[in-house]
């Protein structure tokens, strides 16, 4: 005989309402709970649609990552924008993607290695003969943590790359920065600046143990405060600014050389807690693109930002001695790579030759 309390439907009918039920309040909790430490781990969001017709702008390491989605928003609100990289596939692929993402027919590809001094200096000459201005430079390419190696003129990767060729860069594009005024100039540097120490006896790291790179990848980032710094007061009075910013943790290929990146298990474990815990690259972007192009900083020079909020400078970053005193070394040891050059020293271009520049990162790419 049919027993009407055994129907499927009767029990389901006789069951608690779903909202009765602790279980559905505590899964609705916890779903709220993983919600809201994305949000968090994402940061703020930029949404000012700030126009920049007109403006010029260079973004290098623009053709992928957090520089790729800093150049799309600049082209999107009308700026003419260069990107910078040195993989001439990838650069000229990002150059055509973002056209037509922005619907922007002014978005260029330019050539850059920051391995060599005298590529940086030829790509000024030539972005000298195209443009009379520069509004808004973001120095955004770098590495960390990569294998030991050298540039052409024979500097510590990290170091040469990470900020000797921004040094460079900046020097060399300053006079029209200064014809373009008021214009920006952005760094990306990293939290990791304040474990940095300027080690001024070695600062190729030719004595001491290289291990995974972190010292040298935190030198490099305090060597960028400290060219800020610098920076400042001399552009007191040119309405050219400079700040700097830790874009955050983000996916992006400057975690090419972790552990979690080169063993194959190790990503494909660690893949949904650094997708959860992590940044995307168009989440890391967002305090670069609030200081090309927000209206609230147009003024401002000297300062850190992390998510979109000044952070107090700390260490010998925050130093004026220490910065002068770095600013003069730089210029000796950059005088000393010319000499080096003039003479025909061996040590210049012993790792990466002038003509193909074949970088560690390079072959990284192919």
């Amino acid at each position: 005989m049919f027993d009407p309390s055994e129907d499927p439907f009767t029990k389901l009918l006789d069951s608690p309402p779903f909202f009765d039920s602790w279980y559905t309040w505590i899964g609705i909790l916890l779903i709220a709970i993983l919600a809201g430490v994305r949000s968090y781990m994402r940061g703020p969001q930029y949404f000012s649609q700030t126009s920049l017709e007109g403006k010029v702008a260079l973004v290098t390491g623009g053709n992928r990552g957090i520089g790729y989605y800093t150049a799309k928003e600049l082209a999107v609100r009308g700026a003419k924008v260069y990107i910078a990289c040195r993989n001439n596939d990838l650069g000229r692929a990002a150059e055509a993607e973002l056209r037509k993402l922005t619907g922007s027919s002014t978005v260029y590809f330019l050539s850059l290695k920051l391995g060599s001094l005298q590529h940086i200096r030829q790509f000024c000459k030539e972005f000298k003969e195209k443009e009379d201005k520069l509004d808004i430079l973001y120095c955004n390419a770098g590495v960390m943590t990569c294998p030991p190696t050298r540039t052409s003129d024979n500097f510590e990767y990290h170091f040469g790359v990470n900020y000797v060729a921004n040094y460079v860069l900046i020097s060399e594009l300053l006079g029209l920065l200064r014809a373009a005024a008021p214009s920006r100039i952005v760094l990306i540097t990293s939290a990791a600046y304040f474990l940095g120490q300027i080690n001024y006896p070695d600062i190729n790291h030719d004595k001491a143990d290289y291990g995974n790179g972190a010292t040298c990848f935190s030198q490099s980032k305090l060597a960028l405060m400290l060219l800020m710094k610098k920076l400042t007061d001399i552009l007191e009075d040119s309405e050219v600014t400079v700040n700097a910013c830790h874009p955050g943790v983000a996916r992006t290929d400057i975690h090419r050389y972790m552990p979690m990146r080169t063993s194959k298990f190790l990503y494909i474990s660690t893949l949904p807690v650094c997708w959860y815990l992590m940044k995307s690259a168009a989440d890391g972007a967002q305090t670069p693109i609030y200081l090309c192009v927000d209206e609230a900083v147009k003024s401002t020079s000297g300062k850190y930002y992390v998510d979109m909020q000044e952070k107090a400078v700390e260490g010998p970053a925050a130093s004026k001695e220490e910065a002068d005193k770095f600013w003069l070394f730089t210029q000796q040891l950059i005088d000393s790579v010319h000499s080096k050059r003039e003479s025909g020293d061996a040590s210049i271009n012993q790792s990466v030759t002038s003509n193909d520049d074949t970088s560690v990162e390079d072959k990284k790419d192919k």
